[in-house]
Parts: structure tokens; C-alpha cells; sequence
């Protein structure tokens, strides 16, 4: 993009030039831009857009009068003359309403308006060229699992096609934990290995007269018509295309109708061959193409073109059965199934667990709740569910379970099979304080000979063993530990340890010269907000906790700011802070005095604080009251503090949804 280009009162041009030498690029040229003058509006030019929807870009001089009637005023010389039309700045998109291929004359009459309700004086008129959406197929969805009702419908677009090849191949229920070694359920590597075709066959796709091919158009293939599912096994369908079945227009080339008869059954000399090399899509060619240019794979026109890089592929499973599996450190491991098609819990779903060499490690059934529970005796690879004739498939490895890169999943690991947790009566001590610890044991995963001794440590902050306590009796696995400090105890963050079969559990302990308020503190401001041009006015109370009036004692109001985010209900999309500008700010003290004799004194301050600041600021206020003995209360409080009268707010774009990054 190039900006802060200048229009004049007469045209004038730039020069765009580009040389790729200085990035090892064989590649030069210059292009001239006209500038056109100001007053002049035009039609500055007219671009075909293909897409998923066909429309034409044509772009004026000045910005349009949006809302204006463009009926009439856009013309294209085509059989149908019907367009939809939409304004977007200097922009003009028009859509025709159906699919054009050739080259058609756009007439933009005189009468359409510039923003300042201007006319452009004179008509435009240019040829447009449409251009055929290139031949593809695409798959819809991304799901193997198919549940098991009386179709099997596979759902597929296409665009530019006539017909597809649909090749079916059938990797048996007996090679699919082999399968399953080489590839997860969507992948479909050394198919020849596992597997033998069953159907190869052309599905026409212009049987509907009124149907567009040249649009993209969505179909369904109905895989029960084709083929009769074997329960257990896995269908990996295949759709490729061939030249002679594009409906691209390339120097007026026609399909032979022989073209489009339906395919024999794949031949099965070719599944036969113990060759180690896997079929390629150069079986997919049509004889003679084997002349492949590199240059040529994005022209329709070209055998290259039809390579295994456009086709798609889906592995199909017609199961009801889903599963889910989680593992915990110890090894154990928890599967639920459910139907697909009802979510309710399946009971009596046999499961079985193998490893990498397809050997069973454990055996389940799920109860009545769907559930089972079983700790393999080596490390799973893959799981088998049946039911019936049904199955269901899981491959168990490391590399295939879900990311909980996103999940909050921290807590307590659990140790050699205990489970531990220290908590105290309270959550702060003074020194010489008595400690009441308590300490809750869960060995039901290995559990502990009775009355095993478990020891209970205390560390001062400087890490030193301060006390040491043995304790091999419970309460239905609660231990007690009663220990204390020295009045003269160092304050600070001490730490408990528990030490119990080969597992140590930790706690800090807060050792802390604790002096509470004796006396209540109010600051009020009597506003939500407050504004730098307005001052800070607020009234200040106290009263002792007894109810008492704290008159005539000692005050002082100390000032500090801090940058928060500025937000406001209405405009929640918009960015109102400056990223560039860094606020710091130091205690100010904005008050200090007496208090009258009804415990009130009323502050007015003007603080010189926020010029810098990069947008609305927090005003943190820490009051202390006095009392006669020197001894103080203190409060804090802040409040939202406004250095500015008014804000300007940026709407940006909204990024994608998993990290909020703007993509280009």
C-alpha cells in the first residue's frame, strides 16, 4: 500500500518501480499510476473477482454517496441483465446473479454520485473477462465415525466437474490394530498392506439440468448403495478427477461421452503385488499423461494439473459406539461409552487394551453407567470396543491424546500412591503462638502397615530445622500435630513438611507480628469516578471500633496512581489507551491535619499528575488515623481517577478465535 499520495488541481502520475536483484530475484519493470485532479471524478478501473461468488470491483475517484439508487446505472452485456449491487466507499461490488464464464461489456453510466452528492459527468465502458472456477473436489467435515443407521452419507462438494472417481478400499477388521500402527483413524498410509479395493466407479454429477456445475454445489454420496458395509472394518473413499471430466474451457475442448462411462472393478493384479511402494496418483492418470510439467500443475488445461495433490480422501468407520479414555499417573485407565446417535451410556460394551505388538494387556466390560477401569500390564497402544458386531477403535499412544496445553490441570500429584494435605486452625501466627496442624492421609492406593510413624518438621525462614514431631496414630487418617514458637521467633514464612512412605507434602506457615485497626476509617469521594479538572474533594471519618468519635486526632492522606485499562459499557470493541506512553508515579501526600471534633476533615487537593498517562489512571489512597499513644490505623482505597475530559477509541479487528493474532 502506498499512502499520502497528493491530488492536485490538474492529473499528475507516479512511477512504481521494482527490482528483484538485491533478493536473488530475476525480475524488474515499472508501472505508471495516473493520479487523477481533484473535481475529476471518474471511474478509476474494473476488476473481475472469482471466489466462492463471482463479482465485479469497480473503483471511482471519490468516495460514493452511500444508499444511492444504482438501478439503471450499471449495465454488462450479458443474456440476464439482473445484478445486485453494494457501496462500500469509493468501492462499487456487482454481483451478477448467475454464474458467467466470457467476456461481457460493463457500461457505469453518468449520474452516479460521489459522497458529496457530485455526478460523474461522463459514462464508462470497458470489457470484463469471467474466467472458469478451476476443477475440485473438496470433502466436508472432518470426521471418520459414521453412526450406523440405514445410510451411510457422505457429504462432498465439487466445482467445475462433470463427474468424479470414487474409489472405495476396504481395510479389514482383522488388520486394524496393524493399520492402526502406521496410521491414526483419519490417515492412510500402506493401505496395500491391510486393505483391497471393492469399489471403483464414476459418479455423474450433471444429471440435474438446472444445476450450475460451473458453482460450487454440494452433493451427497450414499455409500449404502454402492456397497454393503462389513461390520468392523474401515473404508478409506477416495474422489479424484480427470481431465476429460472438466468442465474448464480450454480452446473449446469437448468430453467424449465414453468418457463418462462407469469404471470396472479395480483389476486385483494390482493389490497382489507383494511391491513394497505403494500405488500413487499417477494410477489415476488417463493414458499419455505421464509427461508431467511442474510449471503447468495449476492449469487446468494441462495433464498436469490432475495430480494427487486436488484429489481427497476419508477414511469412513460405521460405528455407534464413542469413546473416550483417560489415564492418571499410576497407570490406571478410565474409558466411558456412549451412542452416538442417543448419547445415552452403553453397558456390557466389551473393551479390550493391546500394546504396540497387538498382544492384550487388559480386559473390561462397562457397567451399567457406561464406565470401566482397568490398569494394563504394559503400556497401551490402541483399544478395541465391541459390541455385537459393531466396533470402535482408540488408538491409546502418547502422541494421540488430547493437548491440555489450554486446560487448567495443575493440583497435587500423588505420590507413590499417597495422597496428602496439611491445613492449620488458622492462616497467620503471631510468635510464641501454639500451632494446631492437621494432616489428612489417603493410602487406599498403597496402603501403609498400621501404626506407621509419620513425621512432622518445622522450618524457620532461614531454612533450619526448628522442630521435629513423630506421630504414628489417627483419626480415620486425620493426624494431629500441637507444637508452638518462641516469643522471640523470627516472623516471616516458615514451612511445614511431612514426611510418609518415601512422599513429603509441604506448607508455608506465616509467622507474622499481626497489629490490628482500632480504629475505623471512611474516605469518601461521594462519586464513582473522579476527574483531574474537578480536584479531588472528599470528606474523611473516623470512629473507634467501641463506636466511640475519634476527635481531634491526627490524620494523614498519602496519594499514589497507577495506569488501568480504559473501558466503557457502550464501546466494550474500542482500544482507548496509548501503548506507547509508560505512566510511573510516586506517593504524594495530599493531606495532613486534624480531625474535628466529630471525627471529620474535609480534603481539597489539585494534583499535577497525568499529562503522560496512556489513558484512564486508578487513585490508591492509604489514610492513617493516630491515636494519642502513636499508634496508628490505617485504610486503603482506590478509585478510578479520569486525567482527561474526553478519550478517542480505536476499533480494531478482531483476530482468529484461538489466539487473537490478525492473519495475513
Amino acid at each position: 500500500m502506498i499512502d499520502s499520495l497528493i491530488r492536485e488541481k490538474r492529473e499528475t502520475s507516479v512511477t512504481l518501480k521494482w527490482d528483484g536483484d538485491d533478493a536473488g530475484i530475476d525480475m524488474k519493470g515499472s508501472r505508471e499510476l495516473k493520479i487523477p485532479a481533484l473535481g475529476d471524478f471518474k471511474v478509476m478501473n474494473a476488476v473481475v473477482m472469482e471466489g466462492e461468488e463471482q463479482y465485479i470491483s469497480v473503483r471511482f475517484s471519490d468516495p460514493l454517496l452511500p444508499n444511492q439508487n444504482l438501478d439503471g446505472l450499471i449495465r454488462l452485456s450479458a443474456n440476464n441483465n439482473e445484478m445486485r449491487s453494494v457501496i462500500d466507499k469509493n468501492e462499487i461490488r456487482v454481483y451478477p446473479t448467475t454464474h458467467l464464464t466470457g467476456t461481457f461489456t460493463l457500461t457505469v453510466s453518468q449520474g452516479i454520485q460521489n459522497i458529496l452528492s457530485y455526478k460523474m459527468p461522463r459514462n464508462f465502458e470497458t470489457q470484463v473477462t469471467f474466467a472458469d472456477i478451476l476443477p475440485a473436489v473438496k470433502m466436508l467435515g472432518n470426521g471418520v465415525i459414521i453412526p450406523n443407521t440405514e445410510q451411510l452419507i457422505l457429504p462432498f462438494e465439487a466445482v467445475s466437474l462433470k463427474a468424479v472417481d470414487v474409489t472405495i478400499v476396504r481395510i479389514y477388521e482383522n488388520n486394524v490394530d496393524q493399520f492402526l500402527q502406521v496410521n491414526n483413524l483419519s490417515e492412510s498410509n500402506e493401505l496395500k498392506r491391510v486393505g483391497r479395493p471393492v469399489i471403483k466407479k464414476t459418479i455423474r454429477l450433471d444429471n440435474d439440468a438446472a444445476l450450475d456445475l460451473r458453482k460450487t454445489n454440494r452433493f451427497a454420496l450414499d455409500l449404502s448403495k454402492i456397497m454393503k458395509a462389513e461390520p468392523g472394518a474401515i473404508y478409506n473413499v477416495k474422489f479424484t478427477f480427470k481431465k476429460a471430466y472438466s468442465m474448464y474451457r480450454c480452446n473449446n475442448d469437448t468430453m467424449p461421452a465414453s468418457e463418462l462411462e462407469e469404471l470396472k472393478e479395480e483389476t486385483e493384479d494390482n493389490w497382489d503385488d507383494n511391491n513394497q511402494n505403494e500405488y500413487s496418483y499417477w494410477d489415476y492418470y488417463e493414458e499419455g499423461y505421464e509427461d508431467y510439467d511442474w510449471q503447468e500443475r495449476d492449469n487446468p488445461c494441462s495433464n498436469s494439473y490432475y495430480t494427487s495433490d486436488k484429489f481427497v480422501s476419508r477414511n469412513v468407520l460405521a460405528s455407534d459406539l464413542g469413546i473416550i479414555a483417560k489415564m492418571g499417573t499410576d497407570g490406571e485407565m478410565f474409558f466411558a461409552v456412549t451412542d452416538l446417535r442417543t448419547t445415552e451410556p452403553m453397558s456390557g460394551i466389551e473393551l479390550q487394551v493391546l500394546d504396540y505388538q497387538k498382544q492384550i494387556v487388559a480386559k473390561a466390560k462397562t457397567d451399567n453407567d457406561g464406565w470401566a477401569k482397568v490398569k494394563p500390564s504394559r503400556k497401551p497402544y490402541m483399544l478395541i470396543a465391541k459390541n455385537g458386531s459393531q466396533r470402535g477403535y482408540l488408538r491409546l499412544d502418547d502422541g494421540s491424546s488430547l493437548s491440555l496445553s489450554r486446560f487448567d490441570v495443575s493440583g497435587e500429584v500423588v505420590q507413590k500412591g499417597l495422597k496428602g494435605f496439611i491445613y492449620g486452625e488458622r492462616g497467620v501466627w503471631r510468635p510464641g503462638d501454639s500451632i494446631f496442624a492437621m494432616f489428612i492421609l489417603d493410602d487406599r492406593a498403597a496402603p501403609l502397615p498400621k501404626n506407621h510413624p509419620i513425621s512432622f518438621e518445622l522450618y524457620n525462614p532461614q531454612g533450619q530445622l526448628y522442630k521435629r514431631l513423630l506421630q504414628n496414630t489417627s483419626m480415620n487418617g486425620f493426624y494431629s500435630f500441637h507444637t508452638s514458637t518462641n516469643p522471640d521467633a523470627p516472623t516471616g514464612t516458615w514451612n511445614a513438611k511431612v514426611k510418609v512412605g518415601g512422599a513429603t507434602f509441604t506448607k508455608t506457615i506465616r509467622i507474622e507480628t499481626v497489629q490490628p485497626n482500632r480504629l475505623k476509617i471512611n474516605l469518601d469521594f461521594g462519586v464513582p469516578y473522579v476527574k483531574k479538572s474537578q480536584g479531588l474533594k472528599a470528606t474523611l471519618h473516623s470512629n473507634w471500633l467501641t463506636g466511640a468519635t475519634a476527635s481531634n486526632l491526627r490524620a494523614t492522606v498519602e496519594a499514589s496512581y497507577s495506569a488501568a485499562t480504559t473501558t466503557f459499557p457502550k464501546f466494550g470493541d474500542y482500544v482507548f489507551d496509548d501503548p506507547s506512553r509508560k505512566f510511573y508515579s510516586e506517593n504524594e501526600k495530599i493531606f495532613e491535619g486534624e480531625l474535628d471534633e466529630n471525627g471529620n476533615a474535609q480534603i481539597n487537593a489539585n494534583p499535577e499528575v497525568g499529562e503522560n498517562a496512556p489513558g484512564m489512571l486508578n487513585a490508591n489512597f492509604v489514610t492513617k488515623v493516630y491515636e494519642p499513644g502513636g499508634n496508628y490505623s490505617v485504610d486503603r482505597f482506590t478509585i478510578p481517577y479520569h486525567p482527561f475530559d474526553n478519550y478517542i477509541g480505536i476499533r480494531t479487528p478482531k483476530g482468529d478465535r484461538e489466539r487473537g493474532m490478525l492473519l495475513t
